[in-house]
């Protein structure tokens, strides 16, 4: 199921067997197990295998997915109807932040696209938002995890602290794509327990990363979150650029 999805969720037989290391014979055995389950489709005009409606049934489960998703996705689509532009959600789920959806605009309406993509959470602003205003355990898991890992970190730990210091205290934090291809402005999302469950993130390109637009979509990202972290539970007063 793994190297399916790291496959971008749709491959062969063969693709799968290559990925896996196995014969394609037992990879088609295996693939065809799991279609009789539900737990993936198979298209014969393709010939590729993908994620079944079972998969997206037990996605629905997960938390924080389940609890959060529909609350904060309908304040990402107003956000990105606002704005005009991309808004992305992201959660943190140790050693990683994940891209949960993307909301685009298209032909004026915004479409929301799943994403099961993962980032080491040290490298993107979302994670170090998170690991900054998130639950006590949670920050100390990422940020054990961050002095632990042998790969190799883009920063030093003093340096990633620093970071996460500044952004407790402004309540926020700018994507620069220092140490990744993000810009943008990265707000948090809180639930009832006054801790960061999410981040809603407003990406742009250098050369749209004006002062007047980043004025403009932290303030309006801000309201978008702060209208979901009341819903969640929150009673927190998120205005601009004050926590």
């Amino acid at each position: 199921m793994k190297e399916l999805a790291d496959l971008g969720g749709l491959a062969s037989a063969s693709e799968i067997a290559a990925r896996v290391g196995i014969s394609r014979p037992g990879a088609t055995r295996l693939l065809e197990t799991l279609v009789l389950t539900g737990l993936l489709s198979f298209d014969e005009a393709s010939k590729q295998y993908g994620f079944g409606l079972r998969v997206y049934e037990w996605g629905a489960l997960a938390n924080p997915t389940r609890r959060l998703m529909p609350i904060i996705r309908r304040e990402a689509v107003k956000l990105a109807d606002e704005l005009k532009r991309r808004v992305d959600v992201l959660v943190a789920e140790v050693p990683d932040v994940v891209h949960i959806e993307i909301n685009d605009q298209m032909d004026g309406l915004v479409i929301t696209t799943p994403s099961h993509h993962r980032t080491p959470w040290w490298r993107t602003a979302s994670g170090k938002v998170i690991a900054a205003l998130g639950a006590p355990d949670l920050s100390e898991q990422l940020i054990a995890y961050a002095q632990q890992t042998g790969a190799p970190l883009e920063e030093t730990i003093p340096e990633i602290l620093e970071q996460i210091k500044q952004i407790q205290e402004q309540g926020y934090a700018l994507a620069l794509g220092t140490y990744s291809n993000t810009i943008g402005v990265v707000v948090p999302v809180f639930d009832s327990t006054e801790y960061a469950v999410a981040t809603l993130t407003v990406p742009a390109t250098k050369e749209e990363f004006t002062e007047t637009n980043q004025a403009i979509w932290l303030a309006a990202a801000r309201g978008a979150a702060a209208r979901a972290s009341a819903q969640l539970g929150s009673r927190r007063r998120i205005i601009l650029g004050v926590v």
